[in-house]
């Protein structure tokens, strides 16, 4: 997640904590995502991957409730655990904000072992995956006795390749065979030792992994989860969600996107007030705008999706919103009220090395929209009838405006 502005070192696309999960993996850590958010980010981004989700909280109430007795839990742990080795997925724990007894209530060696929790453990598993791969079953592994008869083909168990070894592979392959013999074993040779170099690289989402997740606060889980969980084996990570920067006239502000890279219109209107100055149906899009002083690329302005929201934002990305007026609803205004001006925003700067034009947003004497309108409904109040009838109006018209003033200048 957080990535762009917080983190400018990451490439297009690039995730943070994806980023950081490798990074773990390279130090031989098994992950523990620390998220305590509202939204549960972490839980909904996996709910999306190719994961078998470990419910660990629900786990402990039916056994509690005696819904499910000890020996059916072990037995879905194990199913989920031989499930993910075949099919590459990710084993994903989901604590919530339980402290599931993982070291002594719920591990077994012929079930879930706790050997499952050392990375060194699941990165042995590679010896075992593919076609050309050994043979899980009836091997010395640590998780080879979580396997049983009904799990295997003609006695063979081996897990899916994972998607960066087989690309490894295929490319090797393919060199070899457009090159003469001795040519092809000289690529050959050099492909091992290029695979040997990316021993110490594992992609996120690349294959069967184990992948915990709570929802104690940094501060907290330590505390919680010292006992139920071999916490020198994991390296705890506490992922930030992306953010984008979205301009309009005075307002630069940033925005937490939500998983997908979303951004819901209600949130910015919340923030920008939008539907207070703005008549009718209006429309709203964001304009991506280059944040490095360059002329502005040809890049369609984003529509939002019937949901009200915009999605597939690039996180630490600058955008411009752009309104569009609902101009039948702005004449209709006009006509019930003469002193009610008609405002174009200014367009888009193509450049923000640009200081000779007035910001987006605001006329050539530099007031915004919203001041104008405001000074505008103001005038139009009578003092001795308009006050006392709508003296609450009257007073959220003086308030917004005298925050213009004070913020952002007059006029």
């Amino acid at each position: 997640m957080a990535h762009g502005a917080s983190m400018p070192w990451l490439k297009p696309h690039e995730r943070g904590m994806l980023l950081a999960i490798e990074r773990a993996r390279s130090m031989g850590k098994t992950v523990l995502l620390v998220d305590p958010s509202p939204d549960k980010l972490i839980d909904t981004y996996y709910a999306y991957q190719s994961s078998q989700v470990v419910e660990a909280k629900r786990l402990v109430l039916e056994e509690v409730t005696g819904k499910r007795s000890h020996a059916d839990t072990m037995e879905g742990l194990r199913q989920q655990l031989v499930a993910a080795m075949r099919y590459g997925q990710t084993l994903y724990v989901r604590l919530a904000d339980s402290a599931c007894d993982f070291v002594h209530a719920y591990s077994d060696d012929g079930q879930f072992p706790i050997a499952l929790f050392k990375h060194a453990t699941i990165r042995s598993l590679r010896a075992h995956a593919g076609a050309s791969g050994a043979n899980l079953y009836g091997s010395d592994h640590p998780l080879a006795g979580v396997l049983r008869p009904t799990d295997v083909l003609d006695g063979v168990f081996q897990l899916r390749e994972n998607v960066s070894d087989q690309r490894r592979r295929t490319k090797v392959e393919a060199e070899a065979e457009a090159e003469t013999e001795a040519e092809a074993e000289v690529e050959a040779e050099a492909g091992e030792k290029a695979d040997a170099g990316a021993e110490g690289v594992e992609k996120a989402d690349d294959g069967f992994e184990l992948v915990l997740c709570t929802q104690f606060s940094v501060a907290d889980y330590q505390e919680f989860l010292r006992d139920s969980l071999p916490l020198d084996w994991m390296q705890a990570i506490a992922p930030q969600p992306s953010s984008v920067r979205v301009h309009y006239s005075h307002y630069k502000a940033e925005f937490a996107l939500e998983v997908g890279g979303s951004l819901r219109w209600a949130e910015l209107d919340e923030k920008y007030a939008i539907s207070f100055v703005f008549q009718g149906a209006f429309g709203v899009a964001l304009q991506p705008l280059d944040a490095a002083a360059k002329p502005q690329p040809a890049t369609a302005p984003l529509a939002l999706d019937k949901s009200g929201a915009w999605r597939g934002l690039q996180g630490g990305a600058l955008y411009g919103l752009v309104v569009t007026e609902d101009a039948q609803a702005e004449e209709a205004a006009r006509a019930a009220d003469p002193r009610r001006s008609s405002y174009v925003p200014a367009p888009l700067p193509t450049s923000h090395s640009s200081r000779a034009k007035p910001p987006p947003g605001r006329s050539d004497d530099g007031s915004t929209r919203a001041s104008e309108l405001l000074s505008e409904e103001l005038a139009a109040l009578d003092l001795d009838d308009d006050v006392r009838g709508r003296s609450a109006r009257y007073a959220a018209l003086r308030e917004a405006r005298d925050v213009q003033d004070v913020v952002f200048g007059a006029g």
